[in-house]
């Protein structure tokens, strides 16, 4: 599927293409692999899990994108709170 094959940028290092495309690419994307994986859908087939998928124990853990300066790793107001409160006596 060619319109998966650019939503995912087959071939790349990691995501810094994908993420410069913005919301609108990311929502696309997204629902392109929410079909992937939903049984019935119309790219549901053995030949689309082949190219896309692979085995977990193929699956090797990256660096999903280049970080450039300073980021932000908190991802919600829980997460923050959980690292507060390893500063913080209890």
């Amino acid at each position: 599927d060619a319109k998966l094959d650019e939503a995912l940028r087959l071939g790349a290092p990691n995501l810094d293409g994908h993420l410069g495309l913005g919301p609108p690419q990311w929502a696309a994307a997204r629902s392109d692999i929410t079909a992937l994986l939903t049984a019935g859908s119309a790219i549901d087939n053995d030949a689309c899990k082949q190219r896309y998928l692979l085995p977990m124990a193929e699956a090797h853990m990256q660096m999903p994108f280049t970080v450039g300066d300073y980021t932000d790793f908190y991802l919600s107001i829980e997460h923050a709170r959980n690292v507060g409160s390893l500063f913080r006596s209890r």
